[in-house]
C-alpha cells in the first residue's frame, strides 16, 4: 500500500473524529458559557435579597422613610433581574423556581408595605398603640417567614445553576480529553507508520545514495514494492544512469577540449579570444612570440594596443561592420609589436555563439605575413628593375610561350618589325 494511502486513511479517521468532537466541544463551550451566565444572574438575585434584607433590618431599627425608599429601589432591581431570568433561563424547572421566587418577593413587598403603613398609623394614633404594636410584631414575623422563603428559593436557583456549571465543566473536560486523545492517537499512528517505513524503506535509499556519492556509479538501489520509496529508488537509479552517461560524455568532451587546447597552444598562428566589449580574455604562446606582449600583459587589454595607425580606416570599418552583423571577417592588418616594430598579419575574426544563438565572444586567428610581404615587395622591385632593363635594351628581346607563340617584345624589337605593338 502506498504511504500516502496509509496516511490518508489515518487522516480521514482523525478528521471524522474531529468533525464529531469539535462541534461537541463548541457546544460544551456554549453550554458552559450559558451556565456561567445563569449562575451569575442567580448569584445577583441572591445578593439582591441579602441587600434587601439589610434594608429591612435597618428599617425595623430606625423606622426611617429613607430606608424604606432604598428597600423599594432594591425591589425594582429584583424585578428587573427576574425579568432577565425569565428570558434567559430555558429549563422548565428553573422557570418554576423563578415563578415561586417572584411570588415570594411580591408577598414580602406587600407585607413590608403594610408594616410601613402600620408604623405611620402607630405614630398618629397613640391611643391604640398596643394594637398596632401587636400587628407590627405579627407582620414582622410573616415578613421573616416570607424572607426565609425568598432566601431558600434564591439559594435553590443558585445551587441549580452552580450544578449546571459543574456539569458543563465536566462535559467540556471530557470533550477536550477526547479531542486530545484523538489527536494524540492520530499523531502516534502517523509517527509509527512513518518510523517503520523510514527504518524499512528509507535506510536502503540512504545507504545507496552514499555509495553513489562516494563514486560508485555502477551501483543501483533495490526498488521492490510500489510505494513512493520504490518510485524514489527508481528515480535515483535513473538519475545515476543519466549522471554516468553525462560524466562519460563530459570526459570525452574534456579529452577533445584538451586536444584542442594543445593544438591551440602549439599552433603556429596567433589565437586571441575577446569578450563582447573587445577586451582580451585569452592569447596563445604564438601571440606573445609575435607581439612581444606576455599573456599577463595582454589579458584585459583591448586589441588596439597593436594598432600602428598605418592600417587604412576602411579595413577597420569593414571589420566592425561584419562583426556587428554577426559575420566573420578576413583581412590584412599592419600592426605594431611591443618594441614598436611594424609587422603584417593576416587576420581571421569570427563570432562565437552560445546554444541560444547569442554572440558571447570573438575569436581571431592571426598569421604573421611580414616575410611574405617583404618578399612580395622585393619581387615587385626586381620586376620593375628587370622591366626597365628590357625596355631600354637596344637589341631585340622577345618572349615566346611553350607553343611558340610570341607574347611580348621590347621597343627595339617592335622598331625592327616596324610595329607599334603586338
Amino acid at each position: 500500500m502506498r504511504i500516502t494511502t496509509r496516511l490518508r486513511i489515518i487522516s480521514t479517521v482523525a478528521i471524522a473524529a474531529l468533525v464529531v468532537l469539535v462541534p461537541a466541544l463548541i457546544w460544551s463551550f456554549s453550554e458552559l458559557k450559558s451556565a456561567k451566565s445563569d449562575y451569575a444572574l442567580a448569584d445577583a438575585l441572591h445578593d439582591n435579597f441579602l441587600e434587601r434584607a439589610s434594608f429591612r433590618d435597618q428599617y425595623f431599627l430606625y423606622r426611617e422613610n429613607r430606608i424604606w425608599e432604598q428597600w423599594d429601589k432594591n425591589k425594582e432591581t429584583a424585578d428587573g433581574l427576574l425579568l432577565r431570568a425569565r428570558g434567559q433561563f430555558r429549563n422548565a424547572q428553573d422557570q418554576t423556581v423563578l415563578a415561586r421566587l417572584h411570588r415570594n418577593i411580591e408577598d414580602t413587598a406587600v407585607i413590608f408595605h403594610r408594616i410601613v403603613k402600620n408604623t405611620a398609623a402607630l405614630k398618629s394614633a397613640p391611643g391604640n398603640r398596643q394594637v398596632y404594636e401587636e400587628l407590627d410584631k405579627r407582620l414582622y414575623s410573616q415578613l421573616l417567614l416570607k424572607a426565609s422563603a425568598v432566601h431558600d428559593t434564591a439559594r435553590t436557583l443558585q445551587k441549580a445553576c452552580e450544578q449546571r456549571v459543574e456539569q458543563a465543566y465536566q462535559r467540556l473536560a471530557i470533550m477536550s480529553g477526547l479531542l486530545a486523545v484523538t489527536l494524540a492517537l492520530a499523531s502516534i499512528l502517523t509517527a509509527t507508520q512513518l518510523g517503520r517505513l523510514i527504518r524499512k524503506r528509507l535506510a536502503p535509499l540512504q545507504d545507496g545514495a552514499k555509495i553513489v556519492v562516494n563514486g560508485d556509479l555502477d551501483y543501483r538501489i533495490p526498488c521492490d514494492g510500489t510505494d513512493e520509496f520504490a518510485e524514489l529508488a527508481l528515480s535515483v537509479n535513473a538519475m545515476t544512469d543519466k549522471l554516468a552517461a553525462e560524466i562519460s560524455s563530459h570526459m570525452k568532451t574534456e579529452e577533445t577540449l584538451r586536444q584542442l587546447s594543445i593544438a591551440i597552444e602549439q599552433s603556429p598562428a596567433s589565437v586571441v579570444i575577446t569578450a563582447l566589449d573587445g577586451n582580451i580574455q585569452y592569447v596563445n604562446p604564438r601571440f606573445t612570440d609575435v607581439t612581444g606582449y606576455s599573456a599577463a600583459e595582454a589579458i584585459g587589454q583591448n586589441p588596439r594596443i597593436l594598432k600602428s595607425g598605418l592600417t587604412p580606416r576602411e579595413t577597420y570599418a569593414s571589420l566592425w561592420r561584419n562583426l556587428a552583423n554577426g559575420m566573420a571577417w578576413h583581412g590584412e592588418l599592419l600592426n605594431k609589436r611591443k618594441n614598436g616594430e611594424l609587422y603584417w598579419e593576416e587576420s581571421h575574426v569570427a563570432p562565437v555563439r552560445n546554444p541560444a544563438g547569442a554572440i558571447t565572444h570573438y575569436v581571431a586567428v592571426k598569421i604573421d605575413i611580414t616575410g611574405r610581404k617583404q618578399a612580395e615587395a622585393k619581387l615587385a622591385e626586381n620586376e620593375t628593375y628587370l622591366r626597365a632593363i628590357i625596355e631600354n635594351e637596344p637589341e631585340c628581346i622577345k618572349i615566346i610561350d611553350a607553343k611558340g607563340h610570341l607574347r611580348q617584345m621590347n621597343p627595339a624589337g617592335l622598331a625592327m618589325i616596324e610595329a607599334d605593338s603586338l
